[in-house]
């Protein structure tokens, strides 16, 4: 049977059709020299439309209204475009903004939320802090820290510096989130030389083993603890490993009066000033807190170029002192905002963190317009990132594409008009919340879409916690009830010492009381056998007068442990006139 023309035509053009809608969702590539991904047409990975955009870069206003296109994890257009997306975002009634940094953490602390609140600092530390800290293992760390991450997305943080142990495992959470962060293994070498060496080469393997990893969302620091649990010599060789490995390092400074008064009075001098003179300042270092800084401290940060993560809300709760952040900020300082571990703050907020930082500043120095809001969103996004990754913290072409994008629609948000004027700044810090995060964009990749987080499963990981949590203080109170005994059987030996001291000593007591009454009755006998002498009277022809003397001075001899009676009567020059062959009676 011969084909009908028109039913071939038919045939070809309903191939064609579909040829082309295939092609036009991406089913099907056309090769295209010079094209690696071999596009239909230049396809985006993720385009964002219709938002407001805050993008932290003086090239552009406050607020602009443009489409942002990324593609291989970077920003690679902001303005309009005709190109296709797999995937695109409608931002209509949203602020789009740079991902925000926390500059200081202890991510596996999260465990330790509310355990330890309204306490002094070494009270809470010794009594609470150390205690628990001792009882962590990797896999409970591994669990507060998938926690941290968890909670850090929702609330608009996409990358963090954290300090803590296992930071093996801490990393691997890291990982799976999908975060950004600088890690760094906490050393506390207490100048002992030996366990100097131990915690230099866990850091240095683990700064080998996992800087760049996670496509380089993970880069590394060495973290020494603070120069009050790390002697100058130690600090002086972390100094020459980080340089010698090109990475960072990451430490807490000057939290504390105390720590203040404490290097002053070993070394004579300040804790900036001390690690002045072995050349440990440098624009890679990250000094966590530099609350009691004098003003020349602060001219040594800002002529090495150091960066500092103040921590407002930790600062306040220990009761530590407020930062003098308004003279390093007009130094030139490079301040970021951190919110320490959960122990010290209970939150991994960093819109809360904005705004008590600006508060804090504002009050402490009786002027509304220390550290601005302005400033403050700077400082959590761009000197953040600065620190961390500097191709983040500001939208910008060629940029990462770390991107977060609030709901403003919200009454707390409104009226929303001020976003376009005077300016967004204000409503960010003073109004906007961590949960107004709607969607968050990490390297390109999208980690949490209309308040659901896509890298985590979040029950598992807020139930993980819930038992990691209860095993940890089971740990604790197991570990005080052991002290406990141990310190009531330790009561007890002492007190078994004493009872045994006590009765050695009563033993002597008993022999030197023994040796007393021996003396005593010899003493008695001589009496009594002198008094025998005397006596004897009663059998010869002595008179009554004399024996009736004699009686009288018997009982005085007795009650005064003297000697012969006689030696207290008579002259004597004469014989008593009773004499019986008695020698003359002395005086």
């Amino acid at each position: 049977m011969q084909r009908n023309k028109t039913d071939v035509r038919d045939k070809d053009r309903i191939r064609k059709w579909i040829y082309l809608i295939l092609m036009r969702y991406g089913f099907i590539y056309r090769f295209r020299p010079g094209n690696v991904k071999n596009k239909v047409m230049n396809t985006a990975d993720i385009i964002i439309r219709n938002g407001k955009l805050v993008t932290m870069n003086p090239a552009y206003p406050a607020v602009i209204e443009q489409t942002i296109v990324i593609e291989n994890g970077k920003i690679t257009k902001i303005g309009e475009t005709d190109e296709k997306a797999d995937k695109i975002i409608d931002a209509k009634g949203c602020i789009v903004m740079p991902g925000l940094s926390n500059t200081h953490t202890h991510l596996g602390m999260t465990l330790f939320r509310g355990y330890g609140d309204d306490m002094m600092l070494q009270d809470w530390l010794q009594n609470r802090i150390w205690p628990a800290e001792a009882c962590l293992d990797a896999r409970l760390t591994a669990a507060g820290s998938r926690l941290a991450c968890l909670e850090m997305i929702r609330s608009g943080t996409t990358a963090c510096c954290d300090m803590y142990f296992y930071m093996d495992d801490v990393a691997r959470a890291v990982e799976e989130s999908g975060m950004r962060a600088s890690l760094s293994y906490g050393m506390i070498e207490l100048g002992d030389e030996a366990k100097g060496r131990k915690e230099l080469e866990i850091a240095r393997k683990f700064v080998a083993d996992r800087n760049g990893t996670a496509g380089g969302r993970i880069t590394t620091m060495y973290g020494p603890h603070a120069p009050t649990t790390c002697s100058e010599d130690f600090l002086a060789r972390v100094r020459e490993q980080a340089t010698k490995d090109g990475v960072g390092i990451h430490i807490h400074v000057l939290e504390t009066e105390a720590e203040l008064k404490q290097i002053e009075e070993k070394h004579g001098m300040c804790p900036i000033h001390l690690l002045d003179k072995i050349d440990f300042w440098g624009p890679d270092v990250l000094a966590a807190h530099a609350v009691w800084m004098s003003d020349r401290d602060i001219k040594i940060f800002a002529d090495k170029g150091v960066k500092v993560s103040h921590n407002a809300i930790s600062n306040m709760k220990l009761a530590s002192g407020i930062a003098p952040i308004h003279k390093m900020v007009g130094a030139g300082v490079n301040v970021s905002l951190g919110t320490d571990g959960c122990a010290s703050n209970n939150s991994l907020d960093m819109f809360e963190e904005m705004k008590t930082a600006s508060l804090l500043q504002k009050v402490s120095v009786m002027d509304p317009t220390a550290y601005p809001a302005e400033e403050v969103v700077r400082s959590a996004t761009v000197n953040g990132g600065s620190v961390i990754d500097p191709l983040t913290g500001m939208l910008k072409e060629g940029n990462k594409a770390d991107i977060i994008i609030l709901d403003v629609n919200k009454a707390h948000l409104t009226p929303n008009a001020a976003f376009m004027n005077p300016g967004p700044y204000s409503h960010l810090v003073y109004a906007a919340r961590g949960s107004d995060v709607k969607t968050v964009i990490i390297d390109g990749k999208t980690v949490m879409e209309d308040y659901t987080v896509l890298t985590m499963d979040e029950e598992k990981v807020r139930e993980d916690a819930e038992k990691a949590a209860a095993e940890l203080f089971e740990k604790v109170r197991g570990n005080r009830n052991e002290n406990v005994r141990n310190d009531w059987n330790g009561k007890m030996s002492e007190m078994t010492e004493m009872k045994n001291v006590r009765n050695d000593w009563n033993g002597k007591r008993q022999k030197r009381r023994n040796g007393k009454i021996k003396t005593v009755k010899s003493a008695v006998s001589a009496v009594l056998s002198e008094t025998a002498d005397i006596l004897r009277w009663k059998r010869g022809d002595s008179c009554a007068s004399c024996w009736k003397y004699a009686d009288r001075q018997i009982r005085r001899a007795f009650s005064e442990k003297q000697g012969c009676p006689w030696h207290l009567w008579g002259d004597a020059e004469k014989q008593h006139p009773c004499d019986d062959g008695f020698p003359p009676c002395v005086i």
